[in-house]
């Protein structure tokens, strides 16, 4: 075993520090599907830096370092739409489309330079705020809501979803 600590490293999957959130979400279409694009709902941007999103593999439950070939999206600021109601949605089109298999658990992850960057989410126990009478007791589906201070190490929240719509 003759190997320099260089090649070591080269081989290591590289690590961004970034403060992303993540989405999972279990393929049930039968035979999989093809998917083109994602709608995503903010509630604040930041004026000058971009929003990047990308569709990652999931192991054991928690998103990977792996990106989908052709998923990685990144949207100017001023192309994102933002709302107070969560009813504006800013569409990320992949750059080809991305075949998902039936039974099988991805994640998208949203990512940008700025603190300044929020995305709608569902909270079970908070009112809807598209429908403030309704109060949120279910999840909408069989998914996970990730926080990461660094893109590495992910923490689930259980009482969370992302707001998103996957065509």
């Amino acid at each position: 075993f003759n190997w320099a600590p260089n090649e070591w490293w080269n081989a290591r999957v590289p690590v961004t520090w970034l403060d992303p959130l993540a989405q999972t979400f279990l393929v049930d279409t039968q035979g999989g599907a093809f998917l083109t694009s994602i709608d995503l709902f903010f509630k604040d941007k930041d004026e000058n830096l971009p929003v990047t999103i990308q569709l990652r593999t999931v192991e054991n439950g928690q998103p990977t370092h792996i990106i989908l070939p052709f998923s990685e999206v990144t949207m100017p600021a001023d192309n994102i739409q933002v709302s107070e109601d969560a009813s504006v949605p800013t569409t990320f089109v992949f750059k080809a489309p991305i075949h998902v298999i039936q039974g099988v658990e991805y994640c998208f992850v949203v990512m940008s330079n700025s603190d300044q960057v929020r995305c709608w989410v569902s909270e079970l126990g908070k009112y809807d705020v598209t429908n403030p009478s309704y109060r949120i007791t279910a999840q909408p589906y069989a998914g996970v809501y990730f926080e990461s201070s660094h893109a590495s190490t992910w923490t689930p929240n259980q009482t969370k979803d992302i707001k998103f719509s996957l065509r």
